[in-house]
């Protein structure tokens, strides 16, 4: 009977470590001031636009999202500040790139417009051309998943999108079908992503989270291999934004770390027992 207690601590150990790689991730909330003090939100709508897949890569606010250590960048970016989801983790071995590099991604001040897509704050991104996508590239050593984020609908106004993209593609090129599908939201008419979602936007904004497993699949990225946000919207091109997109690096599943402890428990305790 003395294994109980082997058995309740490795089931804590499950717990906490299921815990703690749900809290280990960075959120881009695109918050990008234009002094340290952070009292300013940059307001220029070229975000993303004229950096290189293949480098070098300007010190500007087209590195946010790169290699974040710290919530509150104190580093100047080409004379730019950056601020991050706080309590999250962080992510210092993932780089972001905003695709294409000519009006494919452009960030929006929300409060210069009057706040017009639905409920998303101060700055946010929107895409101009089909398909736009963000890609996270971990190192050779580290993954990289995206867990959730937010749209929201130009106007405040209910919107379907319909013929949309939204997916999370592996090694994507830029082509619609290249790469690995890991995870597709909405209804998708032919299983891709890519082309033939649609789902409701409500007024103020709908969340996307993205699930440990999608079809059987691990929606993580290879060790390795860079994971892309691919989104279009369709009927509804420009008139979606998107914020808040959340994303770690180099953590197990938190279903499969679970998984694996209470199956070496259960185990041990059968075997204390016997």
């Amino acid at each position: 009977m003395k294994a109980m207690p082997m058995f309740f601590r490795l089931g804590c150990a499950a717990l906490v470590l299921g815990t703690a790689a749900n809290l280990r991730a960075t959120e881009l909330t695109f918050q990008v001031y234009n002094e340290p003090t952070t009292n300013t939100l940059y307001t220029d709508l070229f975000y993303g636009w004229s950096e290189s897949d293949s480098g070098p890569w300007p010190n500007t606010i087209y590195s946010y999202g790169d290699n974040v250590a710290v919530f509150n960048d104190p580093t100047s970016h080409g004379g730019k500040y950056f601020t991050y989801g706080a309590g999250r983790g962080a992510t210092p071995d993932i780089t972001v790139l905003y695709r294409p590099d000519n009006w494919g991604v452009r960030m929006f001040n929300a409060s210069t417009f009057g706040n017009p897509y639905g409920d998303l704050q101060d700055n946010f991104i929107y895409e101009t051309l089909n398909p736009s996508w963000v890609k996270f590239t971990p190192s050779a050593t580290t993954a990289v998943q995206v867990v959730s984020f937010d749209i929201g609908s130009y106007l405040n106004v209910p919107r379907t999108p319909v013929n949309a993209t939204l997916a999370l593609v592996q090694d994507y090129t830029g082509t619609p079908g290249s790469g690995t599908l890991l995870w597709y939201g909405g209804t998708s008419a032919s299983g891709t992503g890519q082309g033939d979602v649609t789902y409701t936007v409500p007024a103020g904004h709908l969340t996307f989270t993205v699930p440990d497993t999608f079809n059987g699949t691990n929606t993580a990225g290879a060790v390795g291999h860079p994971v892309s946000l691919v989104f279009w919207g369709g009927s509804q091109a420009a008139n979606l934004g998107i914020d808040n997109i959340s994303f770690f690096q180099d953590i197990p599943e938190p279903s499969t770390s679970l998984l694996i402890l209470a199956s070496a428990a259960l185990v041990l305790y059968r075997v204390r027992r016997a």
